[in-house]
């Protein structure tokens, strides 16, 4: 076994890596529910599950860890704050995956994290194989990008805005991902065209088809990221001939990094504002909201992904007049995503990881272009996660980029089996032992069962849906519960609460073990702020309440909670309010309404605390609200019905 280990383990290494570098931004799977990053993060942890423990395999044979050194610092720099981050975290089992379908938790990084360390431990010195892995995908996710962009893809996309005639998404999931994807290929389909001669017409082709998704997606930032990774070849290449080169190109790189953050601090200082475009506008709102965050827990931070809780509790008003609850779940910055989930811990860490590549730049050859292309690669990366959401298809690029660089900075490792090696080789044989055997066997196991498990709930959780659809309603409940026995995330869970409240009420009086196990599916908005689930079940309960007026108080309790969770949201607390009137919860109203009536200067509003304050018999206060609704809106009904009940022509309820 040994022998067999030493001999095959880094062959089978290899071939797995170079498998998963380009099936990670390929793989996607129509049957699921989200057909893109549950299906890549699935057949991650299943890849580097497997690698590890034939890694460690390796170690306990040769004790050689040489190759982990290559990505010790930025490894550590970013996986350790993540790590405290969690540790602090009020949300602990909910930043473990992070909201479905991003994966932006702490185990998706850590994943990415090692995937990366073993990639520039298997190939070091011989980095060439990673490169065509990377332009391979490229030209693959290239070519069906081109399809969807001359209209012949034959896949009835359901990812979110993807179903807009032309719209780009290839194998990624949104134009802004797949474009920074092809964004990171570009530097090296350039350096290969260049290095390899004999192999120039794939090199092209790849190339080729890369750069036409690249343009096809149509994202400005990935538009900028490309030319950065493109331009750090280049000085590679001319700097032969004008030894400044180089130092241009970091330049150029540079100054597309001010100018991208620089035209959303614009944004941000309210500068120029009518000719600002709204995608900006939207990040600079993001970014306040993220900054404003990590001031209210500056040194550790609130957990990986915890800005797609706490984000509604920090909004601008701006944000909130433009999109509503449409709310979003990252910051759109991977520093400021490391900011928030681990304070400032996680801003050092970062720019420790940023200055490692940096010493390492200034160490590299004019002459290694491949290490060049690696880099571009990078530069590429970094440039588009100053404005982006750190996926995992992008996060395994940039980790894959970063090895790469690693990989070509040192020279190959000896072949095992030489007789070197066999007298360093411990006699102890420890893989022999079993608690050695058993600790690679569980190693392995537990990863592919984690990542096979994660695509397999999510196919229960579509299969539910599917079931219920038809008419099957006990078979889609139990495919419901099968669906979040795994992880209990917060996706599945409401729609499993939301479906049974709907029976609930379809059975009547009648329904109420199924209201109770809908109360119980919805048990986490009580520790996780999810504004939009607490509204689910508001309004489960208030359903269930024309039923059992038992269930008022609860529903009420839910309603202000929502409100809790997003304080300045006008449409939101007009909706609360409505619903509060409708359950008859008129002192509630006017507690939730009175400080912020004035503030916001609804006609709704004005006329819901109306209509609460004539129902508590406050004629003074209703008076004066009627006046200000009907002068917003002379037909307000509420405030009409207000001015009746004080009338005495219509009873008050």
């Amino acid at each position: 076994m040994r022998e067999t280990i030493l001999r095959e383990g880094p062959r089978i290494r290899r071939a797995l890596l170079l498998a998963l570098i380009v099936l990670i931004p390929l793989v996607f799977m129509r049957n699921l529910s989200d057909p893109i990053n549950i299906p890549k993060l699935g057949v991650l942890i299943v890849g580097v599950s497997v690698v590890a423990a034939i890694r460690v395999a390796e170690i306990l044979q040769t004790r050689d860890v040489t190759g982990f050194k290559l990505l010790s610092i930025p490894a550590a720099a970013l996986a350790t704050p993540l790590v405290v981050g969690w540790a602090f975290s009020p949300y602990k089992g909910w930043a473990l995956w992070g909201v479905y379908p991003r994966m932006l938790g702490l185990l998706p990084y850590l994943f990415v994290i090692l995937f990366g360390v073993l990639i520039a431990d298997a190939f070091r010195g011989d980095a060439d194989p990673v490169a065509w892995a990377m332009l391979g995908a490229g030209g693959v996710a290239g070519a069906y990008a081109v399809i969807q962009f001359v209209g012949l893809d034959p896949f009835e996309w359901s990812v979110k805005g993807s179903d807009a005639e032309g719209l780009v998404v290839s194998t990624l999931g949104n134009p802004n991902f797949a474009g920074a994807f092809f964004a990171t290929v570009m530097p090296l389909g350039l350096t290969l065209l260049l290095l390899k001669p004999e192999r120039r017409i794939a090199a092209g082709a790849a190339t080729a088809l890369a750069a036409a998704g690249w343009l096809a997606a149509g994202s400005e930032a990935a538009w900028v990221a490309g030319v950065a990774g493109v331009a750090v070849v280049v000085g590679f290449l001319l700097v032969r001939r004008w030894r400044f080169a180089r130092v241009a190109a970091a330049v150029f790189v540079g100054s597309l990094a001010v100018v991208v953050v620089g035209s959303v601090g614009l944004a941000i200082a309210d500068v120029a504002k009518s000719k600002i475009p709204a995608t900006i506008q939207r990040r600079a709102d993001w970014w306040e909201a993220a900054i404003d965050m990590a001031a209210a827990s500056p040194i550790v931070g609130r957990g990986p992904n915890a800005f797609a809780l706490e984000h509604p509790q920090y909004r601008t008003e701006e944000d909130v007049r433009q999109v509503g609850l449409d709310i979003t779940d990252d910051p759109h910055s991977v520093f400021l995503s490391f900011v928030t989930s681990a304070g400032l811990i996680g801003a050092i860490g970062y720019l420790i990881a940023v200055g490692w590549v940096v010493k390492t730049t200034r160490e590299i050859p004019s002459t290694a272009l491949l290490a060049a292309g690696f880099l571009g690669a990078l530069t590429a990366y970094f440039i588009q996660s100053l404005v982006s959401i750190d996926t995992v298809a992008l996060r395994a690029a940039g980790w894959v980029s970063i090895a790469g660089l690693a990989a070509t900075r040192v020279p190959p490792p000896e072949v095992p089996g030489t007789s070197r090696t066999k007298r360093k080789r411990s006699r102890q044989e420890p893989l022999r032992a079993l608690p050695a055997i058993g600790l690679v066997t569980v190693l392995g196991l537990t990863g592919v069962w984690a990542g096979t498990q994660l695509i397999l709930k999510d196919a229960a959780f579509l299969h539910a849906a599917h079931l219920l659809r038809d008419g099957e309603g006990q078979p889609a409940l139990d495919a419901y519960e099968d669906s979040i026995s795994f992880s209990g995330n917060v996706h599945y869970r409401r729609s499993y609460g939301n479906v049974l409240g709907d029976v609930a009420v379809a059975v009547g009086p009648e329904g109420d073990p199924f209201i109770n196990q809908a109360v119980e599916a919805f048990d986490f908005v009580e520790r996780l702020p999810q504004v939009h689930a607490a509204l689910d079940l508001a309004a489960t309960l208030k359903d269930w309440a024309a039923i059992d007026r038992s269930a008022v108080p609860d529903a009420v309790q839910a309603y202000l909670r929502a409100v809790r969770y997003d304080p300045i949201d006008t449409a939101l607390l007009t909706d609360v309010s409505s619903a509060l009137l409708d359950l008859e919860a008129d002192q509630e109203t006017v507690t939730l309404l009175e400080p912020v009536v004035e503030r916001f200067a609804s006609a709704e509003l004005w006329g819901n605390f109306a209509l609460a304050q004539a129902r508590l018999g406050e004629s003074d206060e209703a008076l004066e609200a009627i006046a200000r609704a009907l002068a917003l809106a002379p037909e307000d009904p509420k405030a009409l019905q207000a001015q009746e009940i004080l009338k005495g022509s219509a009873p008050s309820p």
